[in-house]
């Protein structure tokens, strides 16, 4: 339905902080908010790769590929692993 513009807009409500909150009580709390993602690259020359680095809140390096991943192209047969050819 269609409304009508010539009827009165409904009154729109404000949210406005209590003027009886009492300046004592501590201010809301934020959520605390998950960390953002802080990404490094760098290229593995050695595995033709490259990895993103990630740094969480305690400081600790979590990598794309995982550690165990990049093991695994490190102990992979030659003949396994393909050759990244970046001249054009």
């Amino acid at each position: 339905m269609i409304p009508d513009p010539a009827a009165p807009a409904p009154p729109r409500q404000h949210a406005r902080p209590s003027a009886a909150a009492s300046p004592t009580q501590p201010p809301d709390v934020a959520p605390a908010t998950p960390p953002t993602p802080n990404p490094s690259v760098r290229i593995d020359s050695a595995l033709n790769l490259v990895v993103l680095e990630f740094r969480d809140s305690q400081g600790e390096v979590h990598t794309i590929p995982t550690a165990r991943e990049l093991d695994a192209y490190r102990t992979a047969p030659a003949e396994a692993t393909p050759v990244l050819d970046v001249r054009r």
